[in-house]
C-alpha cells in the first residue's frame, strides 16, 4: 500500500474515534442517570467534559506539532485518548467519569487537527476530492451506527462498554501509526505559544458553558447571569489580547472575509443545533415515551440515509446552483424535522419518529457540504477552525 493512502488510513480510523466518542454515549445518558443517581443537568458534563477537552486542546495542535513533531503528536494524543476511555469505563462515580472523559477529549482533540495535516499534504490539489469523500463517508457512517450500537451494548452489557468498547480500535489505529507514520523532520523555528492568551480563553468558555448550564435551574438564575457576563467579559479581554499577539491563537483578522465569516458562522450551527436536538430528543424518548436504548439508536439509520441522498445531490447541485438554495432548503428540512418531532407524544409513533429524523438528515447535509467547499481556505488555520464548531455544540449541549 503507498505510504499516502497509510497515513490516510491512520487518519481516518482516528477520524472515526474521534466521532464515535461523541454519539456513542449519548443513548446511554438515562441508565448512567440512574446507575450514577445523577440529574440530566449533571449528565451533560460527561458529553461537555468531552468537548470541552477538544476545544480547549485544538488550539495547541499546531504548537504541538511544531514541538513534538506530527508523528509523536499523534501518537501522544491516542494514547492520551485510549488512557480516558479506560478509566471512562472504570469510572466509580460521575466527578471521575467527568475527568476521564476530559483527559479523552484532550486526546481526541489533537487526532483530526494533526491527521488531517499529516494526510492532506500527501495528496494533490486534483486527488482530494476522493479524499474528501471518505471523510464525508466516516462522518456520515459513524453518527449512524455509533449510537445504535451503544443502545446494544447498554442493554445488554451495561453503559461503561460503550467506553470499553472502543479500546480495540484505539490500540489497532496506535499500533498502525507506530508502525506505517514516518517521523517528520524538526522544524528550526517555533512559534510561541500565548499561554496567557489560553489561559483567558479557556477560563472565557468554561465561564459561560457554566452560566447557560446554570440557566435552566429557575433558583440560580442570578449566579447563571453572573458567570455569563463574566465570560463574556474575559473573552472580549482575550480578543483584544489577541489581536496584539505576533503569533496569536487565531488569525481572527481573516474573519474580515464575509463570505469566510457567513461561512464560520454556519459552520458553528451545524453542531449545534444537531447535538443539542439530538441529546433532548434521546432523554425525551426513553424517560417519557418508554422506547428503549436500541430503539432510540437505531432512529440514526433513517438520519443517514436521508444524508446519503442529500451528499449525493448537494455534490452536483452545488457548483450550478451555489450555497443559498441549499442552505435555505436544508434550513427548510432541518427545521421541519424538529416541528414534527415537537408533535411526538407516544411511543407509538414510530412512523412519525423516523419521518422526524429523516428530514433531519437532508436538513443538515446542506450545511456541511457548504462548509467542506471553504476546508481549503480554512486549512492554512490548522486546527483552529474547528473551535467555533466545537463551541457551538457545547452551548447546545
Amino acid at each position: 500500500m503507498p505510504y499516502r493512502y497509510r497515513v490516510a488510513a491512520v487518519y481516518l480510523l482516528g477520524f472515526f474515534l474521534d466521532l464515535i466518542n461523541m454519539f456513542i454515549s449519548n443513548v446511554a445518558w438515562p441508565e448512567m442517570g440512574r446507575e450514577l443517581h445523577a440529574p440530566v443537568s449533571e449528565l451533560a458534563w460527561i458529553s461537555h467534559g468531552y468537548l470541552c477537552g477538544l476545544t480547549l486542546v485544538i488550539p495547541c495542535s499546531a504548537w504541538l506539532t511544531q514541538w513534538l513533531g506530527a508523528k509523536r503528536l499523534f501518537m501522544l494524543s491516542l494514547a492520551l485518548f485510549t488512557l480516558g476511555t479506560l478509566a471512562s469505563g472504570l469510572a466509580p462515580g460521575l466527578n471521575a467519569l467527568v475527568a476521564a472523559r476530559i483527559l479523552q477529549g484532550v486526546g481526541g482533540g489533537l487526532l483530526i487537527p494533526v491527521g488531517q495535516a499529516l494526510t492532506w499534504q500527501l495528496f494533490a490539489v486534483h486527488e482530494r476530492a476522493k479524499l474528501s469523500s471518505a471523510i464525508m463517508l466516516v462522518a456520515l457512517l459513524a453518527p449512524a451506527f455509533s449510537p445504535t450500537l451503544g443502545g446494544l451494548l447498554v442493554e445488554s452489557f451495561g453503559w461503561r462498554w460503550i467506553f470499553l468498547s472502543s479500546l480495540p480500535l484505539a490500540l489497532l489505529t496506535l499500533a498502525l501509526a507506530g508502525l506505517w507514520l514516518k517521523s517528520a523532520e524538526k522544524q528550526a523555528a517555533r512559534q510561541p505559544l500565548d499561554v496567557k492568551g489560553l489561559m483567558l480563553g479557556s477560563a472565557g468558555l468554561f465561564a459561560i458553558l457554566l452560566g447557560v448550564t446554570q440557566a435552566g435551574n429557575p433558583a440560580a438564575h442570578a449566579s447563571a447571569f453572573m458567570w455569563l457576563v463574566g465570560g463574556t467579559f474575559i473573552l472580549w479581554q482575550f480578543i483584544r489580547r489577541n489581536g496584539r499577539q505576533p503569533a496569536p491563537l487565531f488569525s481572527l483578522p481573516l474573519l474580515a472575509d464575509p463570505l469566510l465569516r457567513y461561512a464560520m458562522f454556519v459552520y458553528q450551527c451545524i453542531p449545534g443545533v444537531f447535538m443539542g436536538t439530538s441529546l433532548v430528543s434521546i432523554v425525551y424518548l426513553q424517560t417519557q415515551l418508554g422506547l428503549s436504548a436500541t430503539q432510540t439508536g437505531m432512529l440514526m439509520l433513517p438520519w443517514a440515509m436521508a444524508s446519503f441522498v442529500a451528499i449525493s445531490f448537494t455534490g452536483k447541485m452545488f457548483n450550478r446552483l451555489g450555497p443559498r438554495p441549499l442552505i435555505t432548503a436544508g434550513g427548510l428540512f432541518q427545521a421541519a424535522g424538529i416541528l414534527l418531532l415537537t408533535q411526538i407524544n407516544s411511543g407509538e409513533q414510530a412512523s412519525w419518529l423516523v419521518a422526524a429524523y429523516a428530514l433531519m438528515g437532508p436538513g443538515r447535509e446542506p450545511f456541511q457540504q457548504h462548509g467542506a467547499e471553504h476546508r481549503f481556505y480554512l486549512y492554512s488555520l490548522g486546527g483552529r477552525c474547528r473551535k467555533p464548531a466545537r463551541c457551538g455544540t457545547l452551548i447546545a449541549n
